[in-house]
């Protein structure tokens, strides 16, 4: 690949930095607005480093990160595939307990499965998780197959965004506030 092919171009971004008075929590949240309409954004924190980039926002870059929400931010940066053990387990021994009421399973056979889900609560990650299952044959049969797992926002963001991004969120309506003044 030939180097006359590519084009630099050096601008400036603005970066928020973010500190606790303690010492101990920290962010870096940096923004490149690189039209009216779109932007980059880039953070490295104690919670975890995301990023993502809009390339057409609908309103100004700014104005678009304030009217972000927790579940679509999380999806853009891809702190929404958190495996949820608790959420998952209670989802199976809600099945045990439905198929149970209805009557299209024996009590025996639905307490191999509840003993074989309680097996399942210790496992530490998802790894662990997915090969353990395949030990649990009445589970399996259960769901044909094909469990359901449950995903969610990691734990992090979830801190992150309750912690950090009100704070950033309140910044960046201090300076639209400002600029709107100045420009009246």
């Amino acid at each position: 690949m030939e180097n006359q092919n590519f084009k630099i171009e050096k601008t400036t971004v603005e970066c928020y930095k973010i500190r606790h008075e303690s010492g101990m929590y920290w962010a870096d949240i940096t923004i490149d607005v690189t039209s009216d309409r779109s932007g980059r954004i880039s953070i490295s924190s104690d919670y975890g480093n995301y990023a993502n980039y809009w390339g057409a926002c609908g309103r100004g870059f700014k104005q678009f990160l304030i009217d972000l929400n927790l579940e679509y931010t999380a999806d853009k940066f891809g702190a929404d595939r958190w495996f949820d053990l608790e959420s998952t387990l209670k989802t199976y021994k809600n099945r045990v307990l439905e198929i149970r009421k209805e009557e299209r399973m024996g009590a025996d056979v639905a307490r191999e499965i509840w003993t074989q889900i309680q097996e399942l609560e210790d496992c530490s990650n998802i790894s662990e998780f997915e090969a353990r299952m395949w030990d649990k044959s009445k589970l399996m049969w259960m769901y044909d197959h094909c469990p359901d797992i449950n995903y969610d926002i990691t734990p992090q963001f979830k801190k992150f965004w309750k912690t950090v991004w009100p704070i950033f969120i309140d910044a960046i309506m201090a300076e639209i506030i400002v600029d709107a003044t100045a420009v009246n």
